[in-house]
Parts: C-alpha cells; sequence; structure tokens
C-alpha cells in the first residue's frame, strides 16, 4: 500500500500553511482510492516542548491511517552549486514516503551542491524544494514542477509569482534562483545566480 508524507513547518508551536497540507493529504488519499476515513492533520501534532521555540520540522506519513509522526529542528544547508539531470517523465508527483531515487543521487553530490531536475529540457525541481528565479522585477516559478509544494500553490494564490516555461539554457536570463518549500520562504535560499557554478556532469 502507498504511503506518504507531509512535511510541516511549525515555527514557535504553530504548525504552518495546514490547510495546504490537509488539502494535498486529501487529495493524495483519494487519488490511491484511501480516503474512507477522513485523516485530520492538526489532530495529529503534538509538538515536544524542547522544540516550542523557534522553527522545528514535522514529518507525518500516513496512507490508510497515519502511521508515524517525527520532529526534528530545523536547520537550513550551505548550497553553492547546482547539478542538472534531465528527465522525461515525473517522478514524484505525489509525496511519496519512499524518496530512495532522490536520497541515492543526493549521496554522490559534494558538499554544498544540489541537484535541478529538468523535464525534457525544462526547469522542475530541486530533490527537496520547488524552485522561484527573480529576474530583476518578477518572480517566475517553473509551470509543470515534480510536486506542487505548499508554499507554492499559497505563492500563487497570494499572486507573489507567476508561472512560466523555463529551459536550462536561461537561467542566465534571471539574478536570483530562490529555492522554497514548507519550511523555506523566498528570501530564505535566494541564491544570486553569478555566484553559483551549474555543472552538467553526470552523478
Amino acid at each position: 500500500m502507498s504511503r506518504f508524507i507531509e512535511t510541516l513547518a511549525i515555527r514557535d508551536g504553530r504548525p504552518l500553511l495546514l490547510n495546504y497540507h490537509q488539502r494535498r493529504l486529501d487529495r493524495a488519499r483519494r487519488d490511491f482510492g484511501l480516503a474512507d476515513r477522513p485523516l485530520d492533520l492538526a489532530s495529529t501534532i503534538r509538538l515536544p516542548a524542547s522544540l516550542s521555540r523557534g522553527l522545528a520540522k514535522c514529518t507525518v506519513e500516513y496512507g490508510d491511517a497515519v502511521h508515524e509522526v517525527r520532529y526534528q529542528a530545523y536547520r537550513r544547508r550551505l548550497i553553492r552549486a547546482f547539478r542538472w539531470m534531465d528527465i522525461t517523465e515525473n517522478i514524484y508527483p505525489y509525496k511519496f514516503a519512499d524518496r530512495r531515487f532522490f536520497n541515492d543521487l543526493s549521496v554522490r553530490l559534494t558538499e554544498g551542491e544540489e541537484i535541478i531536475f529538468t523535464l525534457n529540457g525544462y526547469i522542475a525541481d530541486t530533490t527537496f524544494t520547488n524552485i522561484v528565479l527573480y529576474d530583476g522585477a518578477d518572480h517566475w516559478t517553473p509551470a509543470v514542477p515534480l510536486l506542487d509544494g505548499v508554499k507554492r500553490s499559497f505563492y500563487l494564490d497570494q499572486k507573489m509569482i507567476k508561472t512560466a516555461h523555463i529551459r536550462a539554457d536561461q537561467i542566465g536570463d534571471f539574478q536570483q534562483i530562490c529555492l522554497i518549500n514548507a519550511l523555506n520562504d523566498l528570501s530564505d535560499y535566494a541564491l544570486p545566480i553569478n555566484e553559483l557554478t551549474f555543472s552538467s556532469a553526470a552523478l
């Protein structure tokens, strides 16, 4: 039976974007025929007192029921370089609990590296975030990501970002690449393009 995860940001004890996570959970369970009994995310979260201040990461693993809830303090890692990887079909349309594909690739990277997946030549996602590119005036996110993340959906709803089909060879047209997910806002990973390296070397 398929299992999925929701990875939530909890700031000072309060879950963020809970309605977006709930909506994605409901959609995955419905699409996989697991929606006989509703699952309420809010009722599963019992944050330890030791993580009640600052930013914490909560991972809820679920399928026909909630199977596990994990908590940890969240710390960002330094990213200085990207490795391109082109794929021909979407490998992660749902937030599956099984992330071995991404993990197996990530262990081959050097410190400070991250992968940018392109889907038939068009920029999609990294292994752990959606992508937003800033051109000096507007923020653009790939029209076809691997996974429609909750922060991406929120920013689109707020009209803070726009969608576009962006080829890998257009990366130099932008000033910044921003990596966003439930735990990272636009400003958290706003990386100047001219200070990064991009490689197509095989992993």
